[in-house]
């Protein structure tokens, strides 16, 4: 859940770009944290794909990798423990935010962990 309260979404409706757009969860608002090694993660989103920064597209997150590399590998930061507010810091050394570009587009684009770079973590069991 993003700073504006609302879902991230993997939806094919945004052709797979990430977003913080929707106010419930959904099957394409699921996601499956991948452990790699120490606080290092990869994250799948429901389509099968990995999340992924394009750095070409201004660093925008996508689900469209297929295989973990530089780009897939984020590091997570918890900020509280009490509420799950976690941080993701990305291959462009910078921490995926939701901008303020509608649909609340989630991006490699902040250089600071702030209250647009803080997302609150769910867990669901499987």
């Amino acid at each position: 859940q993003g700073v504006n309260l609302n879902y991230l979404s993997a939806s094919m409706q945004s052709d797979y770009i990430i977003t913080s757009n929707y106010n419930k969860v959904g099957t394409e608002e699921l996601f499956q944290l991948l452990k790699l090694s120490g606080d290092t993660v990869a994250i799948k989103a429901a389509n099968g794909k990995l999340l992924s920064i394009d750095k070409k597209l201004n660093g925008m997150l996508l689900a469209a990798a297929t295989d973990v590399s530089e780009c897939e590998k984020f590091v997570m930061i918890l900020i509280e423990t009490g509420n799950n507010s976690i941080a993701f810091k990305a291959c462009n050394n910078n921490y995926l935010a939701v901008t303020q570009r509608a649909p609340h587009i989630v991006g490699a684009v902040a250089a600071d962990i702030v209250a647009a770079s803080t997302f609150k973590l769910f867990v669901q069991d499987k």
